[in-house]
């Protein structure tokens, strides 16, 4: 069973749901509510500490990092692989996935 918690707006939870698009995946949307501090509830940060989206979990797998997600997924379900053989093509790769992490827009902090 794939989950992704995510919220529509995070470019990070973007990113990992064309991940999961790509790799043509079924996977359960678990919306985070931003606006009401649902990611600041008791129940979310057990699952990231940090308190931000996108989380992923795979048959009790947690991973709260997108780039890590998605990296995870294209290991997990190698068909139609992502991840170019190239290290060059990977370094390009890499590159895009730490982009949109830190360029868009910030993380919403857990205060």
């Amino acid at each position: 069973m794939l989950e992704l918690y995510n919220t529509p707006h995070s470019t990070c939870s973007q990113k990992v749901r064309i991940y999961l698009a790509e790799k043509n995946l079924e996977w359960t949307d678990q919306q985070v509510n931003l606006a009401t501090k649902e990611h600041l509830s008791p129940k979310y940060p057990k699952i990231n500490p940090n308190g931000v989206v996108p989380t992923f979990i795979h048959n009790g797998t947690i991973i709260p990092d997108s780039s890590v997600i998605c990296e995870y997924i294209d290991e997990v379900f190698p068909e139609s692989a992502l991840t170019p053989a190239e290290s060059a093509q990977k370094v390009a790769m890499r590159t895009w996935l730490r982009f949109i992490e830190e360029v868009p827009t910030v993380a919403v902090p857990t205060c």
